[in-house]
C-alpha cells in the first residue's frame, strides 16, 4: 500500500487545490475564476489568440475552452471574432471590461504567490518553480 504522502500526484493535487482556492477567493469580488485569470493573462500578452491556442496554452480541451469563453463573453470580458490569419477559425479578443481588469488580475496573482511562497527563501522559490516546470514538461 502506498501512503498518500508518498504519492506525488496526491501532493500536487492537494497543493494545487489550496492555491486555486485562495486565488478563487481573491478573484471573487470581480466574479472571476482562476481559469478566467489564465485566459485574461494570455490575452494581455497576445490579444486575438485562437480558441485552440488558448486551450493549448492553458492545458484544457477545446470544448472546455469554448464553455469558458462563452461565460467570459456573457460577462463582457472577451468576444469572438473571425481569426484574421484563418477565416475558418475564431479568435478571442479582449473587450474594454476585460482590459480594465489587467492590473487587478495581475496583482491577485502576485498576492497569491506571495502568500503561498512566504515561508520560502528566494533560492527555494526558484528551485520550486524549476521543479514544477520540469514535472510539467
Amino acid at each position: 500500500m502506498v501512503e498518500l504522502e508518498d504519492c506525488i500526484n496526491f501532493l500536487l493535487t492537494k497543493a494545487q487545490a489550496s492555491v486555486n482556492l485562495r486565488l478563487k477567493e481573491m478573484l471573487a469580488e470581480n466574479d472571476l475564476t482562476p481559469v478566467h485569470c489564465g485566459v485574461l493573462n494570455s490575452l494581455y500578452r497576445t490579444d486575438g489568440m485562437s480558441l485552440k491556442a488558448l486551450a493549448d496554452e492553458l492545458s484544457v480541451n477545446a470544448s472546455t475552452m469554448t464553455g469558458i469563453i462563452d461565460r467570459m463573453s456573457a460577462k463582457e470580458l472577451v468576444e469572438r471574432q473571425p481569426d484574421p490569419s484563418d477565416r475558418r477559425a475564431l479568435a478571442v479578443f479582449l473587450l474594454p471590461k476585460g482590459r480594465e481588469l489587467e492590473d487587478y488580475v495581475t496583482q491577485s496573482v502576485y498576492r497569491s504567490n506571495k502568500i503561498f511562497l512566504a515561508d520560502f527563501t528566494e533560492e527555494e522559490k526558484i528551485t520550486l518553480k524549476n521543479f514544477l516546470l520540469r514535472l510539467y514538461k
